[in-house]
Parts: C-alpha cells; structure tokens; sequence
C-alpha cells in the first residue's frame, strides 16, 4: 500500500510500510522524542491480543522523515485505528516547520481514512506526543479532528532527570520520601528482580487493589502479553519488594531508548505502612541509570486542580521523588463512518463513570 504526494518544493513524498525491524528501531530512537508505545516489541504485544498493526513510514524522496505505528482496534465499543503516542519525526513538528508538520499529518490522515474504508473501521484515533497548548489543538481541529471522550494512554505525567548522582536525585526528592526510602530499608524490605518473569505476583497484587480501590484491573492475558513481548527483549522487568518473606509489592518497569517508564504498580493492603513502594521506585531508578536512561516517566499524572481525581493519590506518591510534569495533547479523533458516534457515547458515559 502506498500513497504518493507532491509538495511545494516538488519533493515526492509516500507513506510505506516498514518490514525491517532495524529500520524502525534506528529511526524511532533517531528523533528527539518518542515512547515505548512507538516501539517495535509494542507492535508485537499488540498483535498477540489479536490486533492487526501496521508500521509506517513518511518519505520524502528516498529518505525516512516520519514514522506511525498504526493499530487496528476492533472492540464492543467499536472498531477503529490508533496511533499510539504518535507520528513521531526528527524535526518536523516544531518552530518554522510546522507548516511541514501540518502538510505530514494531512498526508497521514489521507492514507489512515483510505485504509480505515479498506478494513471497516469506523474512525481514527491518534494521541500524539505533542506539547498541550492552542497552537496544536488549533491545527488539528483545522484538519478535521476533535477530541475524543476518552484518554488512550496517560496525557499527563511526571519526567524525572536521572542523570545526576544518586545523593542529588536523593537531595531534591521530598522529605518524607526520603525518610520513608530509608524507613523501608530498616523494616527489612528488600527489592529484587523478576526471574524468569512470570507477572504472576503483580497479578495477585493487582485484583488486591482493584477490590480495594473498585475499578477494573488489567487483563491477565494483557499482562501476560506484556511480559512476553517486551520482556523478551529485556525492555521489561519486574521489581518485587518483599516484608517478612512475602512479595507485598510489584512493579512493571519498561526501559526504551533513553527513556524508564514506571509502567505498572500493585501493593498488598495488608502491609500498606511498610513503605515498600517507596523503596521499589528508588531501586528501579537506580537501575533506569544502570541501564543508561536519562529520564524516569512516572506514567500518568492527576490534574493539579482536582485534588478528588481518581489518580490523586498515586500522583502525589510520584510528586514525591521530584521531575517536572508535562501535558500532552488529548487523543484526536478523525470520523469515518457514522457508526463514531455510537462509540462516543459508550466512552463518554465510561469517562463519566470513573470520574474522569
């Protein structure tokens, strides 16, 4: 499949799909910015739940400019195309080249609706990994995009600079998260890796915190697909903390290029005043460094205004260990097919319910 344009500069540019895993990883870790969910192994997981994928790329000439990994997504909601955290680029997006920017995103959008017609999908969605501010939520709505009911993945996180010393990162945390990293310590909390990885302990910590806390966990088959796919590169580990001989916390943590990602975490409710948890972050940082990523991704933010959103509790956990927050624009959706708005509904009344 391949779609060709002419810009102003009489470049020829196409969008083709990418077979070569070298070629994608090369290119997504060449751009200033991207995420695990632009990653090769992400591909692979998401094929094993059952979705198809597509990896494209953006050409100008013969040269690689841009890149998407398309999923396609077909749900009791409905069935739609997602692009996860993406198109991703070297240059294109800011300052004097957003008009480049713009005329990409136009192409892209052209390919994705001639394919959504092809597949039957019903409408594309796509949360980019673009600076939240007027300037990029105008330039989307331009193109025929608004924004969906529901987040795909986390819009709001907190970053942390891992670079410096170990007695810099511990200096700038906030005080009781030091003490409570040195109070694990004493308790005799000990922290170790997941081998062979088997995510069977964050599963049983899990269901523990969905009934506390009444929401609806993660699939056992999408984290068993997790651990397979992007533990089988090494990109995933696992951290286990354990109190007294028994495992009270767990966390999948995702190292991808230059970036960790505390992606997921589960506690036991029966040992929540030892602070485990607090312990288990520090060690996965620590090795985050060892790993030779410069930044930890706390993976998910509340909004600094609503102190009774859901995550505020784990977001004050993170706010924490020190970083900065950055905001993401919200997940665009792009109308195929009529048939959107029957999933709008569903999702809205979902949002509604879990107090997003």
């Amino acid at each position: 499949m391949d779609l060709r344009f002419i810009n102003k500069d009489l470049r020829i540019m196409r969008i083709d799909l990418i077979n070569d895993k070298s070629i994608w990883e090369s290119f997504v870790k060449s751009c200033d910015e991207y995420t695990l969910f632009h990653s090769w192994s992400w591909g692979e997981f998401n094929l094993l739940t059952g979705n198809k994928i597509w990896r494209l790329g953006i050409y100008e000439g013969d040269e690689l400019v841009g890149a998407a990994l398309v999923l396609g997504i077909k749900a009791k909601r409905g069935s739609f195309l997602f692009v996860p955290h993406g198109p991703i680029n070297r240059s294109w997006e800011t300052g004097t080249r957003n008009k480049e920017y713009i005329e990409k995103l136009k192409q892209l959008l052209a390919f994705l609706k001639n394919l959504a017609e092809k597949e039957k999908y019903n409408f594309i969605r796509i949360s980019p990994l673009a600076a939240r501010n007027k300037e990029k939520e105008e330039i989307f709505r331009n193109l025929g995009l608004r924004k969906a009911p529901i987040h795909m993945h986390a819009e709001s996180t907190l970053l942390l600079d891992i670079t410096k010393p170990d007695e810099e990162l511990l200096a700038q945390m906030r005080k009781t998260t030091r003490y409570l990293i040195r109070q694990a310590k004493k308790e005799g909390v000990r922290i170790e890796t997941e081998d062979p990885l088997t995510g069977k302990n964050f599963l049983r910590l899990q269901s523990d915190v969905a009934n506390r806390k009444h929401f609806v966990a993660f699939s056992k088959k999408q984290i068993e697909g997790e651990v397979e796919s992007l533990g089988k590169g090494g990109e995933l580990v696992i951290f286990n903390a354990s109190y007294d001989g028994e495992i009270v916390a767990s966390a999948l943590i995702i190292s991808y290029g230059y970036r960790a990602f505390y992606y997921q975490a589960a506690s036991a409710s029966k040992f929540k005043n030892i602070p485990s948890p607090y312990l288990l972050v520090w060690r996965a940082i620590q090795e985050a460094k060892k790993r030779g990523c410069t930044t930890f991704d706390f993976y998910g933010a509340s909004p600094d205004n609503q102190p009774n959103h859901p995550w505020a509790g784990p977001t004050l956990f993170k706010k924490g260990f020190g970083g900065y927050r950055v905001d993401y624009l919200p997940a665009q959706d792009f109308i195929v097919s009529w048939k959107y708005w029957f999933t709008w509904v569903v999702e809205t009344a979902r949002r509604i319910k879990r107090g997003f």
